[in-house]
Order: C-alpha cells, then sequence, then structure tokens
C-alpha cells in the first residue's frame, strides 16, 4: 500500500526549522525510498540561529531572512531581545536595534556580570511598515567564564550614511575612550569570506567615510580596538551590510535646510523636499551637534509630509548646529549644516 513519510528538522530548541513529506509504495520485495523535497517550515518569520559566546563578556546573535518569502521592504527593523527564561518575557530587555539588512547583534550587556554561568533565552522582535510586531523562534545559551578570555569593550557599528555614488560613512558606538589609542577598520567584497585592510583611526573616532567604491554591489565592514600599548584588545564588532548603488548620492534626495532662527520658545528649523519624492523616502531626521558636527543627536523624527521643526532642548549660551535626513531604505540623505548661536 501507500505511506506518506514526514521528516523534519529541529534545532536544538526543538524549533523545525525544515520539514518535508514524501508519499511511496511499499512491497515486500522492494524498499520503499520516497523522495522528500525540504521546505523551510516558517517563511514568512525570520529564523534565529543558536547564540555563539565570543568572550566572556560577549554574545554574538545572528539570523536568517528568508528572502524568497519575505520581502525587505516590508521589515523596518530588528531588536534582539534577552530574557533569564524561557517564558514570561514580561521581564526581557532590548539588547540592541538595528535596520532591516543586517542579520547580527553582540550582546555586551552584563554578560555573566554576577556568576561564573548564566543561561541566557533571545528572540528577535521584527517591525514592518504597517507598525506590526512579531517575533522570531527563541533560542537559548548558558554563557560560562570557563576557557573565556574577559573580553574588552567591542564596538557596534550603527549607521552608515551615503555621501556620493562611491562614497559612504560608517558610524559605531565605542564608549572605553580611554582605554584606546585607535581602531582598525576592515571591509569585505566577497560575502565575508576575505577581508581588506581600511585603516587605523585614532582614539575618538567614531565615524570614518570611505570613498572609490564600486557601485551596485553590496559591502561588508567591521571594527575592533587597540590599547595604549598598540596591541589589539577587542573582537571585532558586528559584520555590517551595505549596499551601495550607483546612483546613490547624498545630494539627490537630500533636503535643503533652510538657516535656523531663534525664536520664543526654541530654535526653528525649516527645511524644503519635492513632495514629488516622498514616495521614495518614511520619513526624516532633524539632528542637532554641539562639536562641529563630529557627532549629532537625534532631536526629532518627522512624518514624510513635515517640513519644520522648534527644537525646545537646544543648548544655550552655544553654537547649535542641525542638518536634516531624509531617510530611504537604509540610505540616510542628508542636508547642508547649518547652525547659530544661541543666548
Amino acid at each position: 500500500g501507500m505511506v506518506t513519510v514526514t521528516v523534519n528538522a529541529k534545532d536544538s530548541m526543538n524549533t523545525v526549522v525544515y520539514s518535508g513529506a514524501g508519499s511511496a509504495e511499499i512491497r515486500t520485495s522492494d524498499p520503499a525510498r520516497p523522495e522528500i523535497a525540504m521546505k523551510v517550515s516558517e517563511p514568512s518569520r525570520p529564523y534565529l540561529c543558536k547564540p555563539e559566546q565570543i568572550n566572556a563578556n560577549a554574545v554574538r546573535v545572528e539570523w536568517v531572512v528568508w528572502e524568497n518569502n519575505i520581502t525587505s521592504s516590508s521589515i523596518c527593523e530588528f531588536t534582539l531581545e534577552r530574557n533569564r527564561t524561557e517564558d514570561n518575557w514580561g521581564s526581557k530587555i532590548d539588547i540592541s536595534t538595528q535596520n532591516k539588512n543586517q542579520r547580527e547583534i553582540i550582546d555586551q550587556n552584563n554578560i555573566n556580570a554576577s556568576s561564573y554561568e548564566t543561561d541566557y533565552y533571545y528572540r528577535l522582535r521584527i517591525s514592518d511598515n504597517n507598525a506590526n510586531v512579531y517575533h522570531s523562534n527563541i533560542q537559548f545559551i548558558a554563557a560560562t567564564k570557563e576557557g573565556f578570555h574577559s573580553g574588552s569593550e567591542i564596538p557596534e557599528i550603527y549607521e552608515y550614511e551615503v555621501k556620493s555614488p562611491d562614497c559612504i560613512r560608517i558610524h559605531w558606538n565605542y564608549s572605553s575612550g580611554t582605554a584606546n589609542t585607535g581602531f582598525e577598520i576592515q571591509f569585505s567584497e566577497d560575502g565575508r569570506w576575505n577581508w581588506i585592510d581600511g585603516g587605523t583611526y585614532p582614539s575618538g573616532t567614531h565615524s570614518q567615510e570611505f570613498c572609490g567604491l564600486s557601485g551596485d554591489r553590496a559591502y561588508w565592514f567591521r571594527v575592533r580596538a587597540k590599547d595604549i600599548s598598540d596591541t589589539w584588545v577587542s573582537d571585532f564588532s558586528n559584520e555590517y551590510y551595505v549596499f551601495l548603488s550607483s546612483t546613490s548620492s547624498s545630494s539627490m534626495l537630500a533636503p535643503s535646510l533652510v538657516q535656523p532662527v531663534k525664536e520664543a520658545g526654541g530654535v526653528r528649523i525649516d527645511w524644503t523636499f519635492p513632495a514629488s519624492d516622498e514616495p521614495q523616502i518614511y520619513g526624516f531626521d532633524v539632528e542637532r551637534s554641539l562639536d562641529a558636527g563630529a557627532s549629532w543627536t537625534l532631536v526629532y523624527s518627522a512624518n514624510t509630509d513635515e517640513r519644520s521643526y522648534i527644537d525646545i532642548d537646544y543648548i544655550p549660551n552655544a553654537r547649535n548646529d542641525y542638518r536634516v535626513c531624509a531617510l530611504e531604505g537604509t540610505s540616510r540623505h542628508c542636508s547642508s549644516i547649518e547652525g547659530l548661536y544661541t543666548d
């Protein structure tokens, strides 16, 4: 007679990752060998991979997006959540948020801070363009100090800006500024198989521009820190994905910023942007700098139809510089910088 065979490929959390079924006719003289085509069990949901411990204080968590089943345009961002139990996520903490093109986050949030070995459960929170929120599968790791060195802080790349068709700027976070004398940046053009030296940069640097790149191709970037003895002390950061289009330009979709003015209650920031280009973006970021553009603070996130904002939290008796960036996918198209001295 006929028999149907079902095969499930499960991970260590007993989550079915792939499944398939096949039918065959059973005969006493001929073994049944059904052909079973395996498919992704939940193609509409990203899959969180098993976490990997990097050092005594850091865990790397990666995920897979089934590209043929999830349109990248439907996802806004990923947030990695961590919990101490598999259930009851009401006490969970958010580790980090990355844009829709990224596939990993390094957790350095008090790993093994109070014990020699600690159980952690992870899941992804996914936000889409329709303000829907859903979660990935859950993964587990027993993080331990045994066999791992106590690692220094690992930088985190969190953003990039398109400056021109062959030029981008990478931004990273690193708080241990006094413990290092510089950073090394590497980039890959072949899917992270081979890494190219992108140069070393002094302590206090938190962004760097790379020009002379080829358009219509993907790049991956990573960064690590070194100490006062010129020894590399941190592991490499998250491997950050960038796709540079040959038509990318900071000026193509950049808003035009009007000179900010001080008025009752705050600093007024106005900008112009063609209504015909609004379908290409999903909003604007209004940012302020107090160090001539070396670093920026987000002060307001505007909708696509907004063209002004009053900054009531400006810094008095100082120069406040402003810029407005149009948001297109993972690209940011920023205006020129305009500022004023406040009293």
